[in-house]
C-alpha cells in the first residue's frame, strides 16, 4: 500500500518538522507530543503506525478503506 501526500517542511528552532495531513492524523491517533519512531532504509523513511480510529472527515474516511483493503 502506498498513498502521496505532499507537506511542508519549516524550520523550527535548529531542527526541520513536517507537517502531517489532518486525515492521517486522525485515522492514526497521532497527537501533539507523540513519539514517532522513524524506520529508516534506502528506500526511503517511514512511520509505521496501525490505523486505530474511525473516520470523522472524508478525506479520513477514504484513507481508513485503503488501509483496510490493502491488509
Amino acid at each position: 500500500m502506498e498513498f502521496t501526500f505532499k507537506s511542508a517542511v519549516m524550520k523550527v528552532g535548529n531542527s526541520l518538522v513536517v507537517n502531517l495531513p489532518k486525515p492521517v492524523v486522525e485515522v492514526f491517533s497521532i497527537d501533539k507530543g507523540d513519539s514517532l519512531n522513524l524506520l529508516v532504509t534506502e528506500k526511503g523513511i517511514y512511520i509505521p503506525l496501525t490505523a486505530k480510529k474511525e473516520p470523522k472527515h472524508k478525506e479520513a474516511e477514504e484513507l481508513l478503506k485503503r488501509v483496510e483493503r490493502s491488509r
